[in-house]
Parts: structure tokens; C-alpha cells; sequence
């Protein structure tokens, strides 16, 4: 991923490089074949680096050191036509703002473009001088196919949330009778609250299937006076838990004891239900400071915890653990078929390549939700490169759908390859304002109106 950002940043250098009075300007100086020239490198750069993007994993040190020069090339190219482009405005404008006769503006004018574009010939000397010395240190990048993106879809598909959640009909009901069961048959006897803890690979499902408990069901709703979800992941801190926990009543200026006793004063008396999502943490003395807090509740109150570590529903001292599996093959099938064919479509040729991608998806709905957005609307070629795909890596002892991820990210276009990209720039659970990234995202240069 570390090429998407200057690959859009090459191909708007591209189309700056393509205007009309540009090249005017350089064929007025004699410059044309240096413009011709300048095209072609940064268009050869780019080419690698799309390259680079297609095959990060076969990458060798020696290509990975070289790769910032590259970048390095583009950054400077692009900093020299844009310092010509604003010289030449900032000129354009004080000769307009000049108290002078129209010839002698046309005089000054053809002497300005002479100017500007003779110091951008020197620079550009200078530039490709660099890239010839960079040229015969250059590795032999193999052009592939790879990065050729998924064809443009016209009309966006939506698929609700709920109706996405395929064959876990048995699993939510057992997670239920887990948490409206008998608090006694569980090791914290005495306390006023037991966890149920959910446990699973990446993508198989944990989040969806508590959102599924929390949210969508009657008894739920009428045995429990308060439902609340936090994320967690890998920082365990007790101030974001309990700001996530009080939402809008958090005051910025409260200070840990604040939070406690907001906490306090929000379950006291009550029967709760709080899930805690993606818990990585597995100290036994952070888990008992939180407990401390969340057994204020009334008897019954339940904690919903996912997580993949097994050893968490160990540290939190309940046994009600509940190991989710894969979806059947009917279900995999089933779910692939809803997200990547239009309803009452009966294509038995696709189908049959489709029963076979996902197979390679080993049941995980991540990996067949991901793969089936992706082949939705596209031709026999693209299903196909799918079906050929190396994806089969998740069965051979992987624990995520990693290699799912990175083959789908691989079919974005490069300018949607950069955006994705983009917001690596932000912190881990950040909440990312979508009309500020927009504008982030134009200021530099990766979408326009």
C-alpha cells in the first residue's frame, strides 16, 4: 500500500503535464522535446510503482530500497510543475496590475513565459540527470496484470446489515440462553455480573452476531433495563471504555473519578447488558479493575465480550465461552449468492465458478462477503481470475482473511487504492469525519469535483 498515495500524485502530474498551455509555452522556448520527455519518465515511474502495488509480497530488499527514490523523483517533478504553474499566475497578474500599454504587456508577457520556462527547463535537466543515474541502478521489475482494476460499477448495491447475516440463527440463540441462564452456573458466583464471551478467527463473524443478540431480539430487549456496546480492540483503557459507555454525558473535562461515578450512577439498580468488541487484552488485574466497577449492576447483569484469544475467556473468570465456527456450505453459498448476483439472476455458468471461489473462502463471511462485492456486476475474466486466485492460504494456517483483503484491495483502481491508503494517516478506531476526509482528500490532489 505504500506506492497508492504517489501513484495518484504521478497520474495528476500526468494531466498537468498534458495542458494546452504548457505546452504552448515550451514550444514557444523550444522546449517541446523536453516536455515529451518528461512525460515519458513519470509515466515509466509510474508504471512501476503500479507494479510495486501488484506484488508487494514478491518484493526484494532491493527493490524496497529503491522504491522511495522513485517516489522521491515523482515528488520533485511535481514541486517543479507546480512552482511553474504559480510563477507564471503570480506574473500573469502583476503585468495586469501594471500601468502599461497593450504592446508592451505582450512584449513583457512573451518574456515571462521565455523566463519561467527556461528555468524549468534547468530544473528539469537537473531532474533528469537524477533519474538517469537512478535508471542503471533500477531492478528488474516484472510488469503484471495484477493491478488491473474491478470495472467501475454504475449503481451502487446496497444489502442491509441484518439481512447480510446469514446461517446464525442457532448461534444466537444458544448466546442468548447463555445470557438469560442462571448466573449461579458460572465461576463468579456472588458477583452481580457474569461474562459470556464469544471466540472466533478474524472475519468469521463475532461482531456481527452480538450486534445480531443485542439488537435484534425480544427477549433481549425486555430482560435487560440498559444495553450499551465498546469497542475496545488493543487499548485497554478505562476512561475510553467508560467515555464509550457514557456517550454524550461524558464531559470532556472529567478526569477518571468523574467517569467512575457517571458509570456508577448509570448502572446502579439496573440489569445491564454491555458487549465489549474485539478484546484483545488479557491481564487479569485490568479485568478486575473494570469488573470492580461493573459489579454496581444489579444481579443478572451480563458482559458480552469477542475476541480471538481463548486465553480472555480464561482471564475474565466465567466458563460460558462460545466458540464460533464457519457458516455451512449452504450458508457460504447461500451468502455469496445474495451479494454477488442481481436478484432472480440464474447464470448456472457463473454459479458453478462462483461455488468454486467460494470454497476458497473456507466458510468465513468476511472473506465471502468481501470477494462476492467485489465480482458483483463484473464479467466471466474477473470471476475466473478469482477462481485461479491463490486464496486458498487461509486454510494452510492463517488466521484472519488477510490474504482475501490485500487480493481485493489489489482490484481498486489506483485512485481509489490512494484514498484507501489515505486514511492510514489517522490513529487505530479513530472516528473519521467522512466530509472532512472528502476535503483532505482533494486538498491533496486524490479526487477532484
Amino acid at each position: 500500500m505504500a506506492a497508492g498515495i504517489v501513484i495518484t500524485v504521478a497520474a495528476n502530474l500526468l494531466a498537468k503535464l498534458h495542458s494546452e498551455e504548457l505546452r504552448e509555452i515550451c514550444s514557444m522556448s523550444g522546449y517541446e522535446s523536453q516536455l515529451d520527455d518528461l512525460k515519458l519518465r513519470v509515466s515509466t515511474i509510474k508504471s512501476i510503482l503500479l507494479d510495486v502495488e501488484s506484488k508487494p509480497e514478491d518484493l526484494t530488499q532491493r527493490d524496497l530500497d529503491f522504491i522511495p527514490k522513485l517516489k522521491k523523483a515523482i515528488y520533485l517533478f511535481d514541486d517543479v510543475v507546480d512552482e511553474f504553474n504559480t510563477n507564471m499566475v503570480l506574473k500573469k497578474n502583476h503585468i495586469k496590475s501594471a500601468n502599461i500599454s497593450k504592446e508592451v504587456g505582450q512584449f513583457f508577457a512573451l518574456s515571462v513565459h521565455f523566463l519561467v520556462s527556461f528555468d524549468m527547463s534547468v530544473r528539469t535537466e537537473q531532474l533528469r540527470n537524477n533519474l538517469d543515474d537512478l535508471a542503471k541502478d533500477c531492478p528488474q521489475f516484472e510488469f503484471s496484470d495484477m493491478y488491473v482494476p474491478t470495472k467501475e460499477k454504475l449503481e451502487t448495491l446496497y444489502v442491509d446489515v441484518e439481512d447480510s447475516i446469514i446461517g446464525r440463527e442457532a448461534d444466537k440463540e444458544a448466546i442468548v440462553e447463555m445470557l438469560l441462564g442462571d448466573s449461579e452456573s458460572s465461576n463468579d458466583i456472588g458477583r452481580n455480573v457474569s461474562f459470556v464471551t464469544i471466540v472466533g478467527i478474524g472475519g468469521i463473524g463475532k461482531s456481527e452476531l452480538a450486534s445480531l443478540v443485542l439488537n435484534e431480539d425480544d427477549r433481549i430487549d425486555k430482560a435487560f433495563d440498559l444495553r450499551l456496546w465498546v469497542y475496545i480492540s488493543n487499548d485497554f483503557d478505562l476512561e475510553k471504555i467508560f467515555r464509550q459507555m457514557l456517550k454524550r454525558d461524558a464531559l470532556e473535562w472529567y478526569d477518571i473519578e468523574h467517569l467512575q461515578r457517571a458509570v456508577r450512577n448509570l448502572i446502579e439498580g439496573k440489569r445491564y447488558l454491555i458487549v465489549l468488541d474485539n478484546t484483545w487484552n488479557e491481564s487479569h488485574d485490568e479485568w478486575e479493575n473494570l469488573k470492580s466497577i461493573l459489579d454496581l449492576g444489579m444481579k443478572g447483569s451480563r458482559v458480552l465480550v469477542t475476541s480471538r484469544s481463548k486465553i480472555i475467556a480464561n482471564v475474565v473468570g466465567d466458563d460460558l465461552v462460545y466458540e464460533l465456527k464457519g457458516l455451512s456450505e449452504e450458508n457460504s453459498w447461500n451468502l455469496f449468492k445474495r451479494l454477488a448476483f442481481e436478484p432472480m439472476n440464474s447464470n448456472d455458468h457463473l454459479f458453478d465458478i462462483g461455488k468454486e471461489i467460494v470454497k476458497k473462502c473456507d466458510n468465513v463471511p468476511l472473506a465471502i462477503k468481501v470477494v462476492a462485492s467485489m465480482l458483483y456486476d463484473q464479467d466471466e475474466s474477473k470471476w475466473l481470475s478469482f477462481k485461479n486466485a491463490n486464496l486458498i492460504e487461509m486454510r494452510l494456517g492463517m488466521t484472519d482473511v488477510m490474504s482475501i483483503l490485500k487480493y481485493s484491495y489489489y482490484h481498486l483502481t489506483p485512485a481509489l487504492r490512494s484514498c484507501f491508503s489515505y486514511c492510514a494517516f489517522f490513529p487505530k478506531d479513530y472516528f473519521i469525519e467522512k466530509e472532512l476526509l472528502i476535503r483532505l482528500w482533494m486538498a491533496h490532489g486524490l479526487i477532484s469535483l
